[in-house]
């Protein structure tokens, strides 16, 4: 009888000592094995002890973002000892940790029967932030990324993220790389491409742009020609006077409307840029030139265009050139522009009103009784489109100089109204 009761006291004082084992410091002492307690990973089988044959650690969990929810699965336990492998402990059964860092980290629970006897388990738990996905889409041109089919998608910068699918928007097949160059289809469209990252955690989340796929690089400023454009064109303006044959000697009103909207060209979008003068009486003609500056590489073909219209009332004789030089002189002197790349002009048909040209040289779009001229560097493509191919790389002067050659013969006043002016880039 009396080693029956020193038995007794015996698993008594084992389970006290192991319940009150968490000192104030939240960092308990592991419990102290039975006589033959083993160790090691799922539980191992203890030699010795009354019931070790029921007694197994196991445990399982759900992770939310760095938040991990341990649920005991152990059998035969009385009492529980979870090390988070963070220097965090815990005796709870089914414990709650939220860890300040994402990572790998191994948790280990040691359970205890009644009798004293211990197991334990060990297993690795990954835990993450809230996984955040972001990318970024960069043209792959020779013009510091502004035009061009192939663009670097790349997804890095997103946070806490384990895995990532791409959808292209174009149909073609997806991709599971972080960077990737894709290859769009077409020229002149946008796509939304989405990158679905899935975080260390199980977590999902989604990032979603568009992707503007052009063809060419608009060069100019402004070229809508609205009053606020006005900032971007340097504007020249010269007079040629011929004879007054009213005698009178009225002077001319010049202008430069930016953001005219009484009359626009045909084909225009609203503002425009009114060149000419109210009180032109026969015996004034006059030559403008607008330009501004812009930058070109030696082998660019630039696509030039413009809308121009010659008032309702307007008989004259019109020259237009577009120029393009190395300097801004050969846009404005007094003789042949150096620069020039086109001519149009209407022919000498005094008192028949002028047509409007659309930008087309072919086909309907050249006016009748129109004709042009073009230097050896300038293409008239198959449609009709004007093509200059730069001969230098660096900065360059772009512009037109209008002139109405006759003034106004019916003394009607000549206005000219320009719009749409474009310099693009053409693959």
């Amino acid at each position: 009888m009396k080693k029956i009761l020193n038995l007794v006291a015996t698993f008594a004082m084992a389970a006290l000592v192991f319940a009150a084992c968490e000192p104030e410091n939240n960092t308990p002492t592991p419990p102290t094995p039975g006589p033959g307690t083993g160790t090691g990973n799922g539980g191992n089988e203890n030699e010795g002890g009354g019931q070790t044959a029921e007694l197994k650690a196991d445990f399982t969990f759900e992770v939310d973002g760095l938040a991990v929810q341990f649920t005991n699965a152990s059998t035969g336990a009385e009492a529980y000892l979870w090390n988070f492998g963070d220097e965090n402990t815990s005796t709870e059964k089914d414990p709650e940790h939220t860890y300040d860092a994402a990572g790998t980290y191994t948790v280990k629970l040691t359970v205890q029967d009644a009798a004293g006897n211990a197991k334990n388990v060990e297993k690795e738990v990954t835990v993450a932030g809230a996984v955040k996905a972001y990318f970024t889409a960069t043209a792959k041109t020779d013009r510091a990324g502004k035009f061009g089919k192939i663009f670097t998608l790349d997804a890095t910068g997103s946070e806490n993220a384990a895995s990532i699918v791409w959808d292209f928007g174009d149909g073609s097949e997806a991709s599971t790389e972080f960077t990737v160059d894709h290859e769009f289809p077409e020229f002149d469209q946008t796509y939304t491409v989405k990158a679905t990252v899935t975080g260390q955690g199980g977590d999902v989340d989604e990032f979603e742009a568009t992707v503007e796929v052009i063809g060419y690089n608009e060069l100019l400023k402004g070229g809508s020609m609205e009053a606020d454009d006005a900032a971007f064109w340097t504007v020249k303006e010269y007079f040629m006077m011929a004879e007054d044959w009213s005698g009178e000697t009225t002077d001319p009103q010049y202008v430069h409307e930016f953001g005219h909207t009484a009359t626009v060209p045909a084909g225009g979008k609203g503002g425009c840029l009114r060149i000419g003068g109210e009180s032109q009486f026969m015996q004034y003609s006059f030559k403008s030139t607008v330009y501004q500056e812009i930058e070109v590489v030696e082998g660019d073909r630039i696509e030039i265009s413009a809308q121009i219209k010659w008032g309702e009332n307007t008989v004259d004789n019109g020259l237009w050139w577009w120029c393009i030089g190395q300097d801004a002189e050969v846009l404005g002197d007094d003789g042949e522009m150096s620069g020039t790349i086109l001519e149009l002009f209407n022919y000498w048909a005094v008192g028949t009103p002028l047509p409007a040209w659309d930008g087309n040289l072919l086909g309907a779009g050249l006016p009748e009784g129109c004709g042009y001229g073009a230097a050896s560097t300038t293409e008239i493509t198959e449609d009709g489109k004007v093509v200059w191919t730069a001969t230098f790389t660096g900065k360059a002067y772009f512009g037109f100089q209008l002139r109405s050659v006759w003034g106004n013969f019916w003394g009607e006043g000549v206005d000219y109204f320009i719009d749409e002016v474009s310099a693009k880039i053409v693959l």
